[in-house]
């Protein structure tokens, strides 16, 4: 029997290595205080896939998809630059009672409707197997 995934394990294990390593240089919220001053750090949406196609002989397979969004008043090389500070911390995002089979990541920035804000957002898809 396939062991339940819990979104908010996957969103409370990339606070913890956000926080753990970056905490200190960047300001990081769940949702930024109204008036927070830019730059700085949340986490966007996260949802699974628990799509039986992704099962078979072999694995109990399952997907989690979240983002961190970066957002900025200074625009593309201020998100880049924090963008690339998160990136080498996140091959060692682990959840426990599971294996990470396949993990990717890519990086949208775009420009708010009120033309002076910019957001970054880093979307992450990890497949799961459970543990044994």
């Amino acid at each position: 029997m396939a062991k339940q995934f819990s979104n908010s394990a996957f969103l409370t294990a990339l606070w913890d290595l956000l926080y753990n390593n970056l905490g200190t240089t960047y300001k990081i919220y769940q949702t930024a205080p109204e008036g927070t001053k830019f730059p700085y750090i949340t986490l966007g949406e996260c949802f699974d896939n628990d799509d039986e196609g992704l099962r078979d002989k072999t694995n109990d397979a399952s997907e989690v998809n979240g983002e961190i969004k970066i957002w900025s008043k200074q625009g593309t090389e201020e998100i880049t630059g924090i963008a690339d500070a998160i990136a080498p911390y996140l091959p060692s995002l682990t959840l426990t009672g599971f294996n990470i089979i396949k993990r990717s990541q890519g990086l949208r920035i775009q420009q708010d409707p009120d033309g002076k804000t910019w957001q970054g957002i880093i979307e992450i898809e990890l497949r799961l197997d459970q543990t044994a």
